[in-house]
C-alpha cells in the first residue's frame, strides 16, 4: 500500500479496531442487559418488590438511626433520600468482615423503605455467581471484564483509543475531496463528479444484495456512521468511568476549566467516620441552604436523593434531582457542607454553569440511559448492539484482507520460483 495520510489513518483505524474488539463485543453485549439493569435486577430478586403501604411516611434519617443500632460497628456514612415507588431500599455501608477481625466488607443490604425489615444482603463479591450477584456480575464484565483494576486499566485504553478511532472512522467515510489524477491522465473528457453529498451518502446504506464481503464492509461503515454521536458519547464517558483521576479530568480541567470539590477542598487532618454535625442537623441545614441556593442561582428541586459524608475532606453532600440535571432516574445537583459547622463549601450543578460539567452531564446520562424512559433504554440496547456489529464486521473484514493478501504473496512466490526454474 503507497503511504497517504488516508492509508495511514486506514491502517491506524485497523489496528485500533484489533485491539478494542474484544473489548467492545463484551461491552456492547453486556450494555444490552445492563439497559435494562433495574427491571432486571427485580425479575431475578422478587424480594426487592414490595407493596406500597397506604399511609406509611418514608423517614429515611429514623431509619438511619435504626440501622446504626441493628449494625454495630458498621459504617453507615450515606442515607438515600429517594427509593423508586414499589422497590425496596438499597443501602451500602461498610459491615464488620467476621472473618477478619477489624476489618469491614462493602454491603448492600436490602432494606424494606417502611418498615426497615431486612430483605436481602449481597456483598461486593462476584463469586460464586447467583441470581442475587447475576447484574452485578454482568456490570463488572462491562467496565472491566471482571478483572478488577488490571481490566479496569484495560477498559480505559479501549475506551480511550475508541474515542480517537471515532472519529478517525468517521473521517475515512467521507469522499475524497480531490479528482484522482490518474483518472484525469486516463481520460482528458472524464464527466464531471456527483457532489460531495452525493458521493457520501452509499456510505450510510447496506448493499444486501452484495458480497458477503461487501455487505460486512457496509454494515460497518453505516452502523458508525448512524451511531457516531452516540458512539462517541459512549466511547467517552467510558474513559471518565475508568481513566477519571488520570485522563478524563485532567483533559476537561485544561479544555473548559472543570474542576470537582473533591479536587480542590483541603483534606481533613483527621478523617472521622461520621460528620461532627449530628445528621438531622446536618439534613436540616442542607435543606434551608438547597432552597435558598435554588432561589439565588434560578433552578428547581424536583426531589432529594441522597446524603453523604466524605470524611477525606469532613463534607456533608446534599444531593437532589433538579432541572439543572440532564439524568432524570437520579440527581447530581451537589451542595457541599462543612461537616462540624454546617457551612456551605460548594453547589455543583450539572449544567448551565460550566460547559465542561454540562457535557460530562450529558455523556454520562446518554452512557447509562438516564433520561428518556423506555424509549432511552431500548435505544441503548440497540447502541449496544451496534458496537457488537461494528467490532465483529471489522474483525471479519481484516481476515478477508489478510486472506487475499496471503494469497497474492503465495501467487508472487509461486510465480518468482517458476521464473528461477525457467531460466
Amino acid at each position: 500500500m503507497r503511504w497517504s495520510p488516508r492509508a495511514a489513518l486506514v491502517r491506524l483505524h485497523r489496528w485500533a479496531g484489533l485491539y478494542m474488539a474484544i473489548f467492545l463485543v463484551v461491552a456492547g453485549s453486556t450494555g444490552v442487559l445492563l439497559a435494562f439493569l433495574g427491571d432486571l435486577e427485580v425479575a431475578l430478586n422478587p424480594e426487592y418488590r414490595i407493596i406500597e403501604p397506604v399511609d406509611a411516611r418514608f423517614q429515611p434519617l429514623l431509619l438511619h438511626q435504626q440501622l446504626q443500632r441493628r449494625f454495630a460497628g458498621a459504617r453507615i456514612d450515606s442515607i438515600p433520600l429517594y427509593h423508586p415507588p414499589g422497590e425496596a431500599l438499597h443501602w451500602w455501608m461498610q459491615l464488620p468482615d467476621p472473618d477478619h477481625p477489624g476489618e469491614h466488607v462493602e454491603s448492600d443490604v436490602v432494606i424494606h423503605p417502611y418498615t426497615g425489615a431486612e430483605l436481602s444482603r449481597r456483598t461486593t463479591s462476584i463469586w460464586p455467581v447467583n441470581r442475587k450477584n447475576l447484574m452485578a456480575f454482568v456490570y463488572r464484565l462491562h467496565y472491566s471484564m471482571a478483572l478488577g483494576n488490571v481490566g479496569l486499566w484495560l477498559f480505559g485504553v479501549a475506551a480511550l483509543v475508541w474515542t480517537f478511532d471515532s472519529f478517525i472512522g468517521f473521517w475515512l467515510t467521507l469522499p475524497r475531496l480531490v479528482r484522482d489524477p490518474r483518472r484525469e491522465r486516463r481520460n482528458a473528457q472524464a464527466p464531471p463528479r456527483d457532489g460531495w453529498f452525493r458521493r457520501w451518502s452509499p456510505a450510510w446504506r447496506v448493499r444486501w444484495g452484495g458480497s458477503r464481503g461487501k455487505r460486512h464492509f457496509d454494515l460497518h461503515r453505516a452502523t458508525g456512521l448512524w451511531l457516531f454521536p452516540l458512539l462517541l458519547a459512549i466511547a467517552w464517558a467510558g474513559v471518565s468511568f475508568n481513566l477519571g483521576d488520570w485522563v478524563y479530568r485532567p483533559t476537561m480541567h485544561a479544555l473548559f476549566g472543570m474542576t470537582e470539590p473533591m479536587t480542590w477542598l483541603p483534606k481533613a487532618a483527621a478523617p472521622r467516620e461520621q460528620p461532627e454535625l449530628p445528621w438531622l442537623d446536618a439534613y436540616h441545614q442542607a435543606q434551608m441552604t438547597m432552597a435558598q441556593q435554588a432561589q439565588l442561582q434560578g433552578f428547581g428541586v424536583l426531589r432529594e436523593q441522597s446524603l453523604r459524608y466524605e470524611p477525606t475532606v469532613d463534607a456533608v453532600v446534599f444531593s437532589v434531582l433538579s432541572d439543572r440535571d440532564i439524568a432524570t432516574r437520579w440527581g447530581h445537583t451537589e451542595l457541599w457542607l462543612d461537616g462540624s459547622t454546617g457551612r456551605m463549601l460548594a453547589l455543583e450543578l450539572p449544567s448551565g454553569v460550566n460547559s465542561g460539567r454540562t457535557l460530562t452531564s450529558w455523556v454520562v446520562a446518554i452512557h447509562t440511559a438516564a433520561f428518556g424512559g423506555r424509549a432511552m433504554q431500548a435505544l441503548i440496547a440497540l447502541v449496544g448492539l451496534g458496537v457488537v456489529v461494528l467490532s465483529l464486521t471489522g474483525v471479519a473484514i481484516w481476515l478477508r484482507k489478510r486472506r487475499a493478501a496471503s494469497a497474492a504473496n503465495a501467487d508472487r512466490g509461486s510465480c518468482k520460483r517458476f521464473d528461477n526454474y525457467t531460466a
